[in-house]
């Protein structure tokens, strides 16, 4: 591996060639439709790759994810219908007039978590 001084001669020996070079490669990722908008920045940050078959995204990932939440609204929404109409007149309240507590998501427990945002993981 070259160290840093290796490093930064290259880059001002080949500054000229570097520039251009990184501007065909944002002209490129335009041009094929991967890369939209007016400014890119690129700094020396150094971050280890990461890109685990469970945690990344596709097209359909999201779509199937996507379709996932839709339908866990949906079965919120008819419990919730459900649960007014066994109140009654009095809506939301229990049979000897007290509220009754709002409803809680439990939520997928046990679901794996991506570690680099701690999202769920699709491993479906």
């Amino acid at each position: 591996m070259p160290d840093h001084k290796t490093i930064a001669d290259f880059r001002r020996d080949n500054a000229v060639a570097i520039r251009k070079t990184c501007a065909q490669f944002i002209e490129l990722c335009c041009r094929i439709g991967v890369l939209k908008g007016d400014c890119v920045a690129i700094d020396g940050s150094k971050f280890k790759a990461f890109n685990n078959r469970d945690c990344n995204f596709t097209k359909g990932k999201i779509a199937s994810r996507l379709a996932h939440l839709e339908a866990d609204v949906q079965r919120s929404i008819n419990e919730m219908v459900r649960i007014d109409r066994q109140g009654g007149e009095r809506g939301a309240g229990r049979e000897d007039g007290t509220p009754r507590p709002p409803l809680r998501h439990a939520g997928r427990s046990g679901q794996k978590r991506c570690p680099r945002d701690h999202s769920p993981c699709d491993l479906g």
